[in-house]
C-alpha cells in the first residue's frame, strides 16, 4: 500500500503498474493532490464522504501471522497555502467517524507544517496548530529522528508526517525514511503494519519476593558459614559465596516471570483475569441467574479500580521518589523507541549488526581501551604497617557501617553483572554482613579487589530530547558495578569527606556533590556578581570552559596525585588505585557481549567517582582563585570571570588567566576544549571598544552573544530570551515523548496527563527559576509560556483547539505558568537564605528582588525556620522500631514492670500546636504548648524530645527505655542518618544521649484503638494546643513557609480571574474560581470531562460557535429558531428541552443566578440526557 501525495498526474496514472495494483482516487476529482496505490491482494474500499482532491481514505483487513484487522488509511494533503489552520476538514471528520467506531486509523500526509516535535528545524503557525489538533484528538505521530523528508537545491525539512489514532499505534512498527533518489524532492517513507513479535524472555521480579522466605531460606544456606579469610583466593571465594547465597535464596523465594508485550493495560493481573472469566461465565447464566451477574460484575469493576489505583500509585511513587532533573530520563530510557537500534558511522552509513553497534558505542565513550588486562599484584607491607591498615579497616567496616550502607540505597536499584541488587542485602542476615566485613577489611588491608566485584555493566541510556537516536552521542554510558563494591565505595566515601577533608575542606567555589549546593547555587552566585556589575556599571567578562571528557580521560596516576594532595590514608589511596585499574566493562546487546579494560578514567555511576574528580579539580579552582579572579565550577564546568570598568583590561587579564589555565591542564593531562569554551561580555552598554580575540591552546575564542552553562543559557543582558525560546521547544518535544510513553501504557486518561505534566514537564520548563522569574512580569514572556501549558490542557480535556487557555486552566485548578514559576521562585529563596546559601539579603538587584517581595508579604518569612542543611550521621545509639498491628499489640500486653514506657504525641488544633509525654514509670504527665505555626510532625518529634529530655533530667540509667509514638512519620525521620531539621537534630543528639546509658528503643503504637498511654499523651497534646501561652519556640517549618507561598500564588490566579476581560461565556457558568468544579471534574472520565468543558466554555459544536468559525452560515438554534445557538441557551431557555428542564431542576425556563446554582454534575447529567452532539 502506498500512500501518496502530489503524485505525478499524466493521463491518469498511465506510468503506475496497473497490472499488480490499482490507483484509488476521489470520486470525480480531477488532478488530485492525494490518492492511494494498493496492490491486487489488498481488499480495500474508498469512504467516498472523507475524500476529495486533497484526501483520500480508505478501509481494508490487513493481516499477518494469521491476526487479521480492520483498519482505516488515509493519505492527505494539507496546502501550504491554505488561510485554514491544518488539518483540512476531510481529516478533521475522519478522525471522528474513526474515534466513534473505535477503528485503527492510519494518516500519512504531507503537512506542510513545520514543528520540532517531528524533526522539524524549527516550529511555525501552522506546526503548532496541527499539534494543538493531535493533542485534542488523542492522536499519536509516528515520526522518528530529524531525517529531512523534504530535500531540494535549497533547503531540507521534515515535512511529511505519520499520524495514527491509539487503536492503530500498537501495530505499526520500524518507520523510517529511505535515503537515496526518489524521483521526487520528497524521500519515501516506509513502515510495517502487524510486524513480527520477539520471543518472550523470562525473568524474575524483585518487587515480587516473598521476603519472609527468603531470609528463612538464606538461612538456612548460611547455617554452617565460618568465613575465615587470609589469601586473595579465600576473599574471591567467600565474595563468590556471597553473591551465590544471596542468589539462591533470591531464585528460591521469587517466582519466574516471563517478559512479554502487554496488550493489556500495566495494572493487569491474574485475579482480573479470573474475575473476567468469572463475569463472562455469570453473563451466560444472566437469565437464569440475574444476581449472580450483578454481583460478579461488582466485584471484577471494583478489583479493576483497586488494581488500578494501586499501580498507578506505585508508579507515582517510584518516580517521584526520584529527584526532578533524572525524571524525564527515566521516562525516556523506558521507552522502546529510544532504545539502542541501527548507529549511523562517521562516514554516513548505517551499522546495523549488533556487535558492531556495540563497537561504536564502546569506542565513542571509552577511547582508548584495551581488550587485556594485567593481573592485579597484591603489595607487600611490613608489619607495623599492615597493623595500621587493620586499624583503619576495623574503624571503617563494621556491622554499624555496612548495615548504614545497605540502608542508604533504594531497595531495586539496578544491579550490576552479579545481579545482587540492594533490598537482598537489606533484608540478609548477621552471617552476610560478618562475611562482608571480613572481604571489605581483608580487600582494603592487602589493596586487593574480589574477583566477582571487578566487572563493570555498562548501559546505555538515551539523553533527553534528541532529535535522533542513530548518532551514538545521543546515548549515556551508564556504569553499573556491583552494589557490594558500591558498599565498600560508600562507606570510603563518607570516612574521606567526613575525617580527611575536615581539616582540608574543598573549595566552597566547587558546587557539585557537595550537601547543600547544586546547580541552582551556581546559578544564583553567578549571575548575583552580573547583576552586581550592572548595578555599578561595570562590564563582567566571563570564560565558560568545560573539560573535555573529564571523567573519562583523567589519569589514574593524576587520581592517586590528587589523594595525596589531600592526605588520604595511604591504603585507601592504594585500594582505589586498583579499583580503578582492575574493572572490566562488559556491554551487551541482544545476547551480543563485548568486553574491554579501561586505561583511564574513573566509572561514570560509580560512588567515588564524584569525589574523586572535586579532588582533582580543586587544584584548578585554588589556582584561579590565587588570582584573585572570581570562578565557580559544577562538575566538568565552570566558569571564571573578571569584573571591571574598562573593557580592554579585563581582556587582557582573561588572556593570562587563560594561559594559566592550559598550564594546569597539560600538568594533569587534560583538555579544554576551545570550539566549546565561550567567551561572554556581560554589559548594558552600547560602546564595546576594547573587546579582541583571545587564544587558548592556539586556537582563537571569540566573543559571544550568549553561552549555555548548567542548563541555562545566559545572554549578554541577561533577558533569557533565548533560553526560554529554547526551553519551550525542549519541553514541547519531552511532553510528546512523555505523552506517548504513558498512552502505550496507562492510557491517556486526564489524570495521567496531568500528572506527568506537572511531576516531569513544569520541573524542566522551570529549572533554574530563581534567576529568571523576573522574565514573567513581561506580558509577551508570559504569552509564550502559556502555549506549553495550553499543550498540556488540550490534553488532559481533549477540548475544541480553541478554547481558552485560562478557561481551562480555572476549570482545572492548573496555575498560570508565569504565577507558577513566581511561586517556585520564591520557594528557592526561602530554601536558600535558610541554609545560608543565598548570600547577603539586604542586596535587592536583578532576581534577589525576589526575597524582598517576600518579605514585603509577610514579616514571617523572617523568622527563624527549621530547615538545616543536610548532615549525616549514622552512629545511632537507639534502635526505631516500626512492627505490624498484631506485634504491636503483643508488646502492648508484655509486662511492664522492670522497664520505661514514654508515651507521646503531636495534637494541632484550631492553628495552635501541642505536644503530650505520659510515663506512669516515672510518674511523669507533662502538656506543652507549642503555638502557631507549628506543624503536627514537629508536635510530634518535639514530643519525643522532651521525653528523652525528661528521662536525662531524672537520672535514668541502666533501664530499658521504650518511647511510644503514634507518628511513623516522626520516627522514621529520627531514625535516619540524614538530618535536615533542627529540631530532629536536637531530638536525635538528646537520644543518643540517654543511649549511651540505657538501651533506647523507639516503637510505633497505632492511635486512637484504646491503648491508655497513647490516650493520655493525646489528651496532654491537646491541652497543650489548647493553651494561650507558648512554652517552647520551634523554628517555622519549611512546609509551613511553602504553604503561604502557595497561597500568594493561588490568590494572584484568583485576582487575575476575576478581572480577566475574556473567557465571558465560561464566566456565565463559574464567575469565580470553585475548588469543588475542578474536583468534581477530576473525577469523570475523559469523554464526561470533555463535554463538560464544552459546555461551560461554549466552544463546541452549538451553532453558534459553528458560525464563528465559518462552518455554519447560522447562529441560530436549530430547534426552536428562536435564539442563537449556545450553552447558556441549550441550558436555560430552548424550549425543546423545557420539560427536561422541568423534570431536572423544577423550572421550564431558568435565570442566569438560578444557573449559577445547579452543581456541575447536575448540568452534566441534563445535556448528556438531551442528546445533543458536542
Amino acid at each position: 500500500v502506498f500512500l501518496m501525495q502530489e503524485p505525478y498526474f499524466y493521463r491518469n496514472f498511465q506510468e503506475l503498474d496497473k497490472r499488480n495494483g490499482r490507483v484509488c482516487t476521489g470520486k470525480g476529482v480531477v488532478k488530485p493532490r492525494a490518492v492511494i496505490y494498493v496492490g491486487n491482494k489488498f481488499n480495500g474500499k474508498v469512504l467516498e464522504k472523507f475524500s476529495g482532491r486533497d484526501c483520500l481514505a480508505m478501509i481494508g483487513e490487513v493481516k499477518s501471522q494469521g491476526r487479521k484487522r480492520m483498519v482505516c488509511l488515509c493519505s492527505a494533503y494539507f496546502p501550504f497555502d491554505s488561510i485554514e489552520a491544518p488539518p483540512i476538514r476531510e481529516v478533521v471528520e475522519l478522525v471522528e467517524y474513526c474515534r466513534n467506531k473505535k477503528m485503527p486509523l492510519l494518516i500519512g500526509c504531507d503537512a506542510n507544517a513545520h514543528n520540532v516535535v517531528w524533526g522539524s528545524t524549527d516550529t511555525n503557525r501552522r506546526g503548532e496548530d496541527l499539534l494543538e489538533f493531535i493533542y485534542s484528538k488523542e492522536l499519536e505521530i509516528i515520526n522518528r529522528g530529524n531525517e529531512p523528508t523534504f530535500v531540494n537545491a535549497s533547503r531540507s525539512e521534515v515535512l511529511d508526517i505519520t499520524i495514527c489514532n491509539k487503536e492503530m499505534r500498537d501495530i505499526v512498527s520500524n518507520w523510517r525514511v529511505v535515503r537515496g533518489g526518489s524521483l521526487s524532492d520528497h524521500k519515501p517513507i516506509l513502515y510495517d503494519i502487524l510486524a513480527d513479535e520477539c520471543a518472550p524472555k523470562s525473568f524474575r521480579n524483585g518487587k515480587r519476593t516473598d521476603w519472609t522466605k527468603f531470609k528463612k531460606e538464606l538461612d538456612e544456606e548460611c547455617k554452617e558459614w565460618k568465613p575465615e579469610i587470609k589469601t586473595v583466593e579465600e576473599m574471591n571465594k567467600w565474595a563468590l559465596e556471597v553473591k551465590l547465597k544471596l542468589m539462591s535464596a533470591f531464585e528460591k523465594a521469587c517466582p519466574l516471570s516471563v517478559e512479554i508485550k502487554r496488550r493489556n493495560a500495566p495494572f493487569w493481573n491474574r485475579r482480573l483475569q479470573k474475575l473476567r472469566k468469572d463475569m463472562r461465565k455469570a453473563w451466560n447464566k444472566r437469565n437464569r441467574n440475574p444476581e449472580g451477574y450483578k454481583e460478579a460484575r461488582k466485584n471484577y469493576k471494583k478489583e479493576l479500580r483497586k488494581a488500578e489505583g494501586d499501580a498507578w500509585k506505585r508508579e507515582c511513587e517510584e518516580i517521584e521518589s526520584i529527584r526532578e532533573s533524572a525524571r524525564i530520563h527515566r521516562l525516556i530510557a523506558k521507552s522502546s523507541d529510544n532504545r539502542i537500534g541501527v548507529l549511523r558511522k562517521g562516514n554516513g552509513e548505517l551499522a546495523v549488526d549488533d556487535s558492531e553497534v556495540l563497537e561504536i558505542l564502546m569506542e565513542n565513550h571509552f577511547p582508548g581501551c584495551s581488550a587485556r588486562n594485567e593481573a592485579q599484584v597484591m603489595s607487600d607491607v611490613n608489619q607495623g604497617e599492615e597493623l595500621r591498615r587493620n586499624e583503619l579497616a576495623i574503624r571503617l567496616f563494621n556491622e554499624k557501617s555496612i548495615e548504614w550502607a545497605f540502608s542508604s540505597f533504594e531497595p531495586y536499584k539496578s544491579a550490576g553483572p552479579d545481579k545482587v541488587f540492594p533490598a537482598l542485602l537489606q533484608n540478609s542476615n548477621e552471617k552476610i554482613v560478618e562475611a562482608l566485613v571480613k572481604i571489605m577489611r581483608f580487600s582494603l588491608v592487602k589493596g586487593v579487589l574480589p574477583k566477582e566485584w571487578a566487572d563493570v555493566k555498562v548501559i546505555f541510556i538515551p539523553k533527553l530530547g534528541k532529535a535522533t537516536y542513530e548518532d551514538p552521542k545521543s546515548f549515556r554510558a551508564i556504569n553499573l558495578t556491583s552494589v557490594l563494591l558500591k558498599i565498600m565505595e560508600k562507606i570510603i566515601d563518607r570516612y574521606i569527606r567526613d575525617e580527611t577533608l575536615k581539616d582540608n575542606r574543598l573549595d566552597s567555589n566547587q558546587h557539585a556533590y557537595q550537601i547543600g549546593k547544586s546547580t541552582e547555587t551556581a546559578l544564583h552566585e553567578l549571575v548575583s556578581k552580573i547583576e552586581k556589575s550592572f548595578e555599578d556599571e561595570e562590564v563582567c567578562l566571563g570564560a565558560f570552559m568545560d573539560i573535555e571528557g573529564a571523567f573519562d580521560n583523567v589519569t589514574f596516576d593524576r587520581i592517586v596525585e590528587a589523594l595525596v594532595e589531600f592526605n588520604v590514608d595511604e591504603p585507601i589511596i592504594n585500594w582505589i588505585s586498583v579499583m580503578l585499574r582492575n574493572r572490566r566493562l562488559i556491554a551487551e546487546l541482544n545476547n551480543v557481549k563485548i568486553s574491554i579494560y579501561p586505561k583511564q578514567g574513573c566509572p561514570a555511576g560509580g560512588v567515588l567517582s564524584p569525589l574523586l574528580w572535586l579532588l582533582i579539580k580543586n587544584g584548578l579552582i585554588k589556582m584561579v582563585r590565587t588570582l584573585r579572579v572570581e570562578v565557580i565550577g559544577f562538575a566538568d564546568d565552570f566558569v571564571a570571570f573578571i569584573r571591571g570598568k574598562f573593557i580592554d583590561t579585563v581582556y587582557q587579564i582573561m588572556q593570562m588567566i587563560l594561559r594559566r589555565i592550559e598550564g594546569w591542564c597539560v600538568s594533569v593531562g587534560l583538555r579544554i576544549n576551545p570550539t566549546k569554551s565561550n567567551l561572554v561580555l556581560f554589559t548594558r552598554r552600547r560602546n564595546l571598544r576594547g573587546v579582541r580575540l583571545l587564544k587558548m591552546f592556539n586556537e582563537e575564542l571569540e566573543t559571544k552573544e550568549s553561552v549555555k552553562f548548567l542548563g541555562v543559557i545566559l545572554d549578554k543582558k541577561l533577558m533569557y530570551k533565548e533560553h526560554l525560546e529554547w526551553k519551550k521547544k525542549k519541553a514541547v518535544m519531552v511532553f510528546h515523548q512523555c505523552r506517548r510513553w504513558f498512552g502505550r501504557s496507562w492510557g491517556l486518561k486526564p489524570r495521567y496527563v496531568a500528572w506527568f505534566y506537572q511531576a516531569i514537564i513544569v520541573p524542566y520548563l522551570t529549572y533554574a527559576a530563581i534567576i529568571w522569574w523576573r522574565r514573567t512580569e513581561v506580558e509577551s514572556v508570559n504569552k509564550e509560556l502559556e502555549k506549553n501549558q495550553r499543550l498540556a490542557c488540550l490534553s488532559i480535556t481533549k477540548a475544541m483547539k480553541t478554547t481558552a487557555t485560562l478557561a481551562m486552566e480555572m476549570l482545572l485548578g492548573l496555575l498560570p505558568l508565569n504565577i507558577r514559576i513566581q511561586v517556585i521562585a520564591r520557594k528557592t529563596a526561602i530554601r536558600m537564605v535558610k541554609t545560608d546559601e543565598w548570600g547577603n539579603v539586604a542586596e535587592v538587584q536583578g532576581h534577589r528582588s525576589v526575597w524582598s517581595l517576600l518579605m514585603q508579604n509577610s514579616n514571617q518569612f523572617g523568622m527563624p525556620c527549621d530547615l538545616m542543611k543536610r548532615v549525616i550521621n549514622w552512629d545511632i545509639k537507639f534502635q526505631v522500631e516500626i512492627e505490624d498491628i498484631e506485634d504491636m499489640l503483643r508488646f502492648e500486653a508484655c509486662d511492664n514492670t522492670t522497664d520505661v514506657r514514654i508515651y507521646t504525641d503531636g495534637s494541632l488544633m484550631s492553628g495552635a500546636a501541642g505536644a503530650g509525654i505520659y510515663s506512669e514509670r516515672l510518674q511523669m504527665e507533662r502538656s506543652i504548648a507549642l503555638g502557631q505555626f507549628v506543624s503536627v510532625f514537629q508536635a510530634e518529634v518535639m514530643a519525643i524530645n522532651e521525653g528523652a529530655i525528661s528521662c536525662w533530667e531524672k537520672g535514668v540509667v541502666g533501664k530499658e527505655i521504650t518511647i511510644l509514638s503514634d507518628s511513623q512519620a516522626a520516627l522514621k525521620a529520627i531514625g535516619k542518618p540524614e538530618i535536615k531539621s533542627k529540631l530532629v537534630k536536637e531530638c536525635r543528639k538528646n537520644l543518643d544521649r540517654i543511649g549511651e546509658l540505657n538501651n533506647v528503643r523507639l516503637r510505633w503504637v497505632k492511635g486512637h484503638i484504646g491503648i491508655e498511654g497513647n490516650e493520655r499523651a493525646d489528651e496532654l497534646a491537646r491541652r497543650g494546643a489548647e493553651k494561650q501561652t507558648c512554652d517552647k519556640s520551634i523554628g517555622i517549618s519549611i512546609t509551613e513557609m511553602k504553604r503561604w507561598v502557595n497561597e500568594w500564588g493561588e490568590d494572584r490566579f484568583r485576582g487575575l480571574w476575576e478581572t480577566a476581560q475574556t473567557c465571558g461565556q465560561t464566566k456565565l457558568f463559574v464567575p469565580y474560581m470553585n475548588r469543588n468544579i475542578t474536583n468534581y471534574l477530576w473525577k469523570l472520565k475523559k469523554e464526561n470531562m470533555r463535554v463538560a468543558i464544552a459546555v461551560i466554555s461554549g466552544h463546541c459544536k452549538l451553532n453558534k460557535h459553528m458560525s464563528r468559525l465559518g462552518i455554519r452560515t447560522s447562529a441560530l438554534c436549530a430547534r426552536c429558531e428562536g435564539d442563537e445557538d449556545t450553552s447558556y441557551h441549550l441550558m436555560c431557555l430552548c424550549p425543546a428541552f423545557a420539560q427536561l428542564r422541568f423534570r431536572k431542576f423544577g423550572k421550564f425556563v431558568l435565570s442566569l443566578r438560578e444557573l449559577r446554582e445547579i452543581k456541575i454534575e447536575h448540568i452534566l447529567s441534563f445535556v448528556l440526557e438531551t442528546g445533543v452532539q458536542l
